[in-house]
């Protein structure tokens, strides 16, 4: 219940940068010199244009393979547009990870169990 309240009171708003988050992400590394195993990556879209999402999909998978090869991602989407989640899909499952749209219906569902 206390997830779903802040669910809602959460509202996308201004642009989103969710790829240079996503490349300080990547970047991270600890005392080792290892990257995350598992990084959570929430956003409203990536701002793209349609016909830029392939090219852009490209590329984010790319520096995910050449940054941070055995990390995790598990993407969250709030209310995406197609295009965003054709490419929060494609990072959670070419890493192995889930895709959760937060959308209207999925509050319900949550709800409703």
């Amino acid at each position: 219940a206390a997830a779903l309240k802040f669910i809602d009171s959460v509202r996308p708003a201004g642009k989103a940068d969710a790829l240079s988050a996503l490349k300080a992400a990547i970047q991270i590394r600890d005392a080792t010199g290892s990257a995350a195993s598992l990084i959570y990556l929430l956003t409203d879209g990536f701002e793209l244009a349609a016909e830029n999402s392939d090219l852009s999909e490209q590329q984010i998978t790319g520096l995910l393979k050449d940054y941070a090869p055995s990390t995790q991602f598990n993407t969250i989407g709030f209310w995406p547009q197609d295009q965003d989640r054709k490419v929060l899909e494609a990072i959670a499952e070419k890493s192995g990870g889930e895709f959760i749209p937060i959308t209207d219906e999925y509050k319900k569902d949550a709800a409703d169990n």
